[in-house]
């Protein structure tokens, strides 16, 4: 299966790689990565896994057998730090501290989301008003 040589250039050009560079990081001749580029020549199944991880993409996107770069997984670089804590809790499965995450989230979401401010009441603040309000139930 050939490489496609339109995605290696995009992906070459977007990390800021020259062919020269990129082939200097892949121990490989200095003309080479213009080669693959152009569909002069194609490389060997090693040369295209380090291609891959050195672009961060997987082997397939750069053999054109998917249109995902990352198999559509963000990377943990590309989370805020709220989700990568919440990423972490869940891993732990550290279940009081995702409750605590999802529930700070929850009171900075915006109007009109379920739980957000400006939604009415939170359950807990409704359960305590109606347990006040509400008249003492006879016993039996």
């Amino acid at each position: 299966m050939p490489l496609r040589g339109d995605r290696l250039r995009q992906l070459r050009l977007s990390r800021g790689f020259t062919q020269e560079a990129l082939a200097e990081k892949l121990s490989l001749g200095i003309r080479q990565i213009h080669r693959y580029e152009r569909g002069l020549s194609d490389p060997s199944g090693n040369i295209v896994a380090k291609i891959a991880k050195e672009l961060d993409v997987t082997t397939d996107y750069l053999l054109g057998l998917s249109d995902l770069p990352n198999n559509n997984q963000p990377s943990e670089q590309a989370l805020t730090a709220q989700e990568q804590l919440l990423l972490t809790a869940y891993r732990r499965k550290e279940v009081a501290l995702l409750v605590q995450i999802i529930n700070a989230a929850l009171d900075q979401a915006p109007d009109g989301l379920p739980g957000a401010k400006g939604d009415g009441p939170s359950t807990s603040r409704r359960r305590r008003r109606r347990s006040q309000s509400d008249p003492p139930q006879p016993q039996r």
